[in-house]
């Protein structure tokens, strides 16, 4: 599948592509109230519609940086739900995007 055609996905159709063929269970990173406050506030799941807005990118870019290795492969939520945590987005923000 190629980025236009990824692109033209609506967002719930995108992140069950993203459930189905890039997520991973990983289910202790996103446990909340164990750990000091800046560790909890690292792990706090972060959706595609969020991740697509803090990263500034399209759809298909995103899938891109899963391919490229540069994000992680998101976290299993639930039935068709996905969630990287935090700290892994903010971590391939450019710096100016990061204070918005």
């Amino acid at each position: 599948m190629d980025a236009s055609m990824i692109d033209a996905m609506d967002l719930v159709a995108f992140e069950q592509m993203l459930a189905d063929e890039w997520a991973v269970t990983r289910s202790d990173i996103y446990r909340q109230g164990y750990g000091p406050t800046p560790l909890i506030s690292a792990v706090q799941p972060i959706r595609p519609q969020k991740a697509l807005e803090r990263l500034k990118v399209s759809a298909g870019q995103l899938v891109q940086l899963l391919r490229s290795g540069t994000l992680g492969r998101p976290g299993k939520l639930g039935h068709g739900k996905v969630a990287w945590r935090k700290d892994e987005i903010e971590g391939i923000m450019p710096l100016g995007n990061l204070m918005s």
